[in-house]
């Protein structure tokens, strides 16, 4: 049937987080892991190459190529990714020249004719859901049929790159094969979320849905739009039964937007592992307007501990211009509710947003204080590619479209109000001011529950003192 290879995108942890990278994300590729489980499910010999649990470089990853001979090597990136990507699918081009380089994700998916114009080396692209359109591919590509036959993808002609026609997104998550997880460095040792985001080890992640109903202008929404579907309940406890036995995983992150879209399916969920029994320790995001008391609770029941709110500003006018969807008094309830039931709460918030000013940051950090979050994650407005904002960030300020630190952890977006140098230190400023108090010192103390979560909350502990002093990461 022939063989490819899925690469995940050579990026550092340093060049993902900056300052922050010793406390920053490192999670299993689970697209690649998807888009795997669906070629070696219809017969195709399929491998994934992870280099950054081996700190593999270029050349041994095309060393790594060369040997395994395949007849296609797949991509996914990301804004940041993306130069990384093309440099490695030059180096394969150079090492064998048939081989046939795909490419995927958000940032080919926000810009298809853009990204193949501007990267040669990639021979394909896959734009949008990618789990149907690679198998249509791989099969046309053998049969040598027409390209321009398979929906869903950006193709070279005698010119311009073309796009084919749009793939409809699939309405039956369920119908496809569970993760191959199996073809992953092994996820118990190489993969950790991050420092503040974890109490249990050996510790996962898992995606359960896709899309957001959302309307924020920050939004990429190049793949998913806002089309919103969800594996069932019995699926979602498939993969964490998966998770538990075979690697023994104790903690899951739930990776999804917004984990609340589906009340029924939540509620099945959260009944299907108080009925297993497991002793899982998890988490997951939502929105503030769809949080309600009595999920709250039965969540805690199932074993959820903490649950990340997108709060973003304190500012009721960025709140609006953002087209956040959610007021001040909702997000203060929404936590004082999420706390009472015992749940830690994780806040997501935004510096630079467009219309932002010194006093808007102020209220930012001043409301993140007062809310009673246990973690504060603050990142830089980021204008991604498909997004609104991307769109029109030209009329609120000054925009750097340099995507190798597109993270949201750069400011590559300055307000019309603000220089740079001052988003910066408000920026140190707000993490000194929430982190450098005793009690949230005291209550990660409290989360320890083994040296080697000790460890992980130090290194954390340490990228943030670095951050707030401003040191170089070199």
């Amino acid at each position: 049937m022939g063989k490819i290879i899925f690469i995940n995108s050579p990026v550092s942890l340093v060049e993902r987080y900056g300052k922050l990278a010793q406390g920053g994300t490192n999670t299993p590729p689970l697209g690649l892991a998807n888009l795997a489980a669906v070629t070696q499910n219809q017969g195709y010999q399929t491998e994934i190459i992870d280099p950054l649990p081996y700190r593999l470089s270029q050349q041994e990853i095309v060393e790594s190529i060369r040997e395994k001979h395949p007849q296609w090597v797949g991509f996914t990136a990301t804004a940041v990714s993306i130069h990384r990507a093309a440099e490695l699918a030059k180096l394969i081009k150079r090492s064998d020249p048939k081989i046939i380089t795909i490419i995927g994700g958000a940032q080919l998916s926000a810009l298809p004719e853009e990204m193949m114009n501007e990267f040669c080396d990639f021979d394909i692209g896959l734009v949008g859901e990618g789990e149907k359109t690679i198998v249509d591919l791989l099969s046309c590509l053998q049969e040598g049929r027409n390209l321009k036959e398979i929906n869903g993808l950006v193709i070279r002609g005698n010119g311009e790159p073309t796009l084919t026609k749009d793939r409809e997104y699939i309405k039956d998550l369920d119908q496809l094969p569970l993760p191959a997880w199996d073809l992953l460095p092994d996820i118990r040792k190489h993969y950790q979320p991050a420092a503040f985001n974890c109490r249990r080890f050996p510790a996962s992640s898992i995606l359960t849905s896709r899309g957001c109903p959302g309307k924020c202008t920050f939004c990429d929404l190049s793949v998913f739009k806002n089309s919103c579907r969800s594996f069932s309940a019995e699926y979602v406890i498939e993969m964490i039964r998966i998770l538990w036995d075979s690697y023994g995983i104790r903690e899951i992150s739930i990776h999804d937007d917004n984990f609340l879209m589906f009340k029924q399916r939540l509620v099945k969920i959260c009944e299907l592992l108080i009925t297993e029994g497991w002793r899982l320790s998890w988490s997951c995001n939502g929105r503030v307007d769809q949080m309600d008391q009595d999920i709250l609770q039965l969540i805690r029941k199932a074993g959820c501990w903490q649950v990340g709110y997108g709060i973003e500003s304190g500012s009721e006018a960025i709140l609006e211009q953002i087209k956040k969807g959610i007021n001040l008094e909702q997000i203060t309830r929404v936590v004082r509710w999420t706390r009472e039931a015992g749940i830690r709460v994780r806040g997501y918030f935004m510096l630079g947003n467009p219309g932002e000013t010194r006093e808007t940051m102020i209220e930012t950090i001043e409301f993140a204080k007062k809310l009673g979050v246990d973690d504060f994650q603050l990142t830089y407005f980021t204008p991604f590619p498909g997004s609104e904002s991307f769109r029109n960030a030209d009329n609120y300020g000054t925009f750097t479209k340099d995507y190798r630190i597109m993270t949201t952890w750069f400011p590559v977006f300055i307000p019309k109000a603000l220089s740079r140098e001052t988003l910066e230190s408000y920026y140190r400023k707000a993490f000194r001011e929430f982190y450098m108090r005793p009690k949230v010192i005291w209550s990660y103390l409290r989360m320890v529950q083994s040296p080697r979560h000790l460890l992980h909350l130090f290194r954390g502990f340490l990228s943030l003192l670095r951050l707030i002093l401003n040191f170089s990461t070199t």
